[in-house]
């Protein structure tokens, strides 16, 4: 024990790591071991040089393990980096939690139409405390009964909006209660806290009663249009066979066909149609009536497109006729039309633009709501319904239908219109009109259901005869009307007062002062003509019944030849005319005439998606030029025509600049015209104004691109003789 006692052993360095220095300790142990085994004696001496290499070995392997220990580490957290591949840095969310914004962080699922509405509450209120001179955020702090009634009071009195323009206004109680129920969804935004319970209840049950009574609103909810399968049929044949009504381009009018099909039959909302990019769509055979065939409408919009996939750069599909000489293979139950990947965010239903050549069809904007509504307004009064159609009206219909039918659950049915709870269908959808035979159901007899359902189709109320539009001599009496009658004599006077040509004052106070008179002219205008319409409407639904009556009690027969919804004095062109009989023919006996049956509809809906068919004429049928056979033969008189004025230095200046031979032709579109100066304003407005920065300009009939719009006039003058 003395001897172990006198030997020298170096003290081991604490490590933090259990293992590691457990496994030094037994190191050192066998050192000591190995040390101990030899002889020794107490007074042996000790070299101290042997005991400096033992430490500086010791150190050593320390300074090893130590980098082994950093190099694991490095590994372990560049593996850990390459799991979870982080793209920031620790310090980044540290940084993060200090300095978030809770504002930015909140998650708003408002629709697109919810979203507008508040930002135009928000607006509301903003004007409405600039118009008082006070901050925005103090007044929403010092929010109450009062602000709250002062306020609204404040909405209901405008009468103008953005730059002048004249406001439609709030017309029903049901629209101001929507207004107040945005606006606290808006002040929940802004302040992050709730109207306090007592202003809110205060409000409801006090202030927009007041405001009710104030304004006079209606407290009767807007109608909601119901579109049955019998309304359907008549509203897709007026839209394929109408030219009372034209889209610009045949794309249009093939896309609100697509739609009118899609919103029957699958009651998804407009929007929803409007933005999707795919459809799954059943093939049906021997379809009674191809008007309500969205196969034959898709396909052709396809078609069209050139959309379906390539194989190793070939087009495989390229015309419906390839489809008769299709089937489903052996031991597989489909076959699959795959369309083309780079198209999968395009939408189908697309709007158009102007060009300078005309009218295209956009690459990847969507038709919108805004767009699609005027349109389907004007096909129902085109197909004379008296109700106005909406959107939202094929909705209700497809709704009322699967509301009826026995085949379809609750469940189902909340499925289909996206409704979490089933009393969103029976608040919002479900229509007031009760289309039962409750009598017969009553008595205990058969109900009258045909009876009864045709009592409430929207279709009751056609009648060809109905006015639809104003004639020449009713449009202009609106003119005699005194306040139009004091707008034309300002602008007269201010039109005096600027000279021709007017243009040249642009950016002074006396032409947008006179730009603002016309404006307000043409709305006033616009507003008589529309009463006027209705006034006539109304007193027509009035009195025809009883004209009706009295002829059929006096034993009078008139025979009545019903004009279809194609003008007599509309010329329709021939890719129109195909499409019209290929969607309107009958079913065939055989498959294979069915099959040819689709393809020619196909092929006519392709064509006619790849025509540019003009705008709608805007001039009365009185003024619109008839058939040649109507037309009352001139007898000229040869009248000696009197002597000339002196030219003026205007017509001078312009005699000197301009070719004898100006055409009376479009040299862009080709449109004929009867006067030179007819050529120069539709170059302008129809074409000019619509080059955009980075469009190519050329000229189709020299085949040659220019550089920019000013380089086209220039080429208009000089090779066309047409000034613009």
């Amino acid at each position: 024990m003395a001897r172990r006692r006198g030997s020298v052993v170096p003290s081991p360095i604490v490590s933090d790591d259990s293992d590691d220095s457990d496994e030094f300790m037994m190191d050192t142990d066998s050192d000591v071991d190995s040390d101990a085994s030899g002889e020794t004696d107490i007074t042996t001496p000790i070299h101290h040089g042997d005991g400096k290499k033992e430490k500086e070995k010791l150190e050593e392997e320390e300074e090893e393990e130590e980098e082994e220990k950093e190099d694991e580490q490095q590994d372990i957290d560049d593996l850990a980096e390459l799991l979870t591949e982080n793209n920031h840095s620790p310090e980044h969310y540290l940084n993060m939690m200090q300095t978030i914004d809770l504002s930015r962080t909140e998650c708003v699922n408002y629709a697109i139409g919810t979203l507008a509405l508040q930002d135009r509450i928000r607006q509301e209120w903003l004007s409405y405390c600039k118009f008082l001179k006070s901050d925005a955020k103090a007044m929403y702090q010092q929010l109450d009964y009062r602000v709250l009634y002062t306020f609204f009071d404040w909405m209901l009195n405008q009468r103008r909006g953005k730059n002048g323009r004249r406001r439609q206004g709030i017309k029903r109680k049901s629209a101001l209660n929507t207004y107040w129920k945005n606006f606290r969804t808006v002040y929940e935004l802004e302040m992050h806290e709730k109207i306090d319970k007592d202003t809110s209840r205060h409000i409801v049950k006090n202030g927009i009663p007041v405001l009710v009574k104030k304004y006079r609103l209606s407290n009767k909810p807007r109608p909601k249009t119901t579109v049955y399968l019998d309304d359907l049929i008549r509203v897709v044949e007026t839209t394929v066979t109408t030219t009372k009504k034209k889209f610009g381009h045949g794309r249009l009018r093939i896309s609100l066909i697509l739609y009118f099909q899609l919103a029957g039959f699958s009651a998804n909302r407009p929007q929803a149609l409007l933005s999707l990019t795919e459809f799954v769509i059943p093939e049906i055979i021997f379809d009674p009536s191809l008007i309500l065939s969205p196969q034959v409408i898709l396909l052709g919009l396809l078609f069209a497109d050139g959309a379906f996939a390539r194989l190793d750069g070939e087009r495989i599909l390229t015309s419906a006729s390839q489809l008769l000489d299709l089937d489903i293979p052996e031991d597989t139950y489909q076959l699959e039309f795959n369309l083309d990947p780079g198209l999968s965010d395009i939408p189908i239903l697309r709007r158009s633009e102007r060009t300078l050549d005309g009218i295209r069809i956009s690459d990847v904007e969507a038709l919108t709501y805004n767009i699609l509504l005027p349109w389907i307004k004007c096909i129902g009064k085109i197909s004379t319904i008296r109700q106005i159609v909406r959107p939202y009206s094929l909705r209700y219909g497809a709704g009322k239908a699967l509301d009826n039918s026995g085949h379809i659950s609750d469940a189902v049915r909340s499925l289909i219109f996206q409704h979490s709870d089933p009393k969103t269908f029976l608040k919002y959808y479900l229509h007031r009109k009760v289309d039962k035979d409750v009598r017969a159901v009553v008595q205990g007899l058969d109900p009258q259901q045909q009876i009864i359902r045709a009592a409430c189709r929207m279709i009751r109320t056609v009648n060809p005869r109905r006015p639809q539009e104003l004639t020449t001599e009713e449009s202009s009496s609106v003119n005699q009307q005194p306040h139009i009658k004091e707008l034309i004599e300002k602008r007269d006077h201010l039109s005096k007062r600027l000279g021709r040509p007017i243009a040249r004052h642009k950016g002074t106070v006396k032409y947008e002062l006179y730009t603002r008179v016309g404006r307000e002219l043409a709305g006033a205008r616009q507003r008589a003509r529309d009463k006027l319409l209705l006034e006539k409407q109304e007193k027509f639904d009035f009195e025809e019944p009883l004209r009706e009556i009295k002829r059929q009690l006096s034993g009078i027969k008139i025979s009545r030849k019903v004009e279809k919804s194609l003008d007599a004095n509309t010329a329709v062109p021939p890719v129109h005319r195909r499409l019209i009989s290929a969607l309107l023919s009958l079913p065939r006996e055989t498959l294979q005439d069915e099959m040819l049956r689709r393809t020619e509809a196909i092929d006519a809906v392709v064509d006619y998606c790849r025509f540019e068919e003009g705008e709608t004429c805007r001039l009365p049928h009185d003024k619109r030029p008839g058939p040649k056979v109507f037309q009352e033969v001139k007898i000229e008189i040869h009248v000696p025509p009197p002597p000339p004025p002196p030219p003026s230095e205007r017509d001078i200046a312009l005699k000197a600049v301009m070719e004898d031979h100006r055409p009376l032709y479009c040299f862009i579109c080709l449109d004929k015209f009867s006067t030179h100066g007819g050529v120069s304003k539709h170059i302008r407005r129809k074409h000019l104004q619509h080059i955009k920065p980075d469009d190519t300009i050329s000229c189709r009939r020299c085949d040659i691109t220019l550089d920019h719009k000013m380089h086209l006039q220039s080429h208009a003058f000089s090779v066309h003789q047409t000034v613009t």
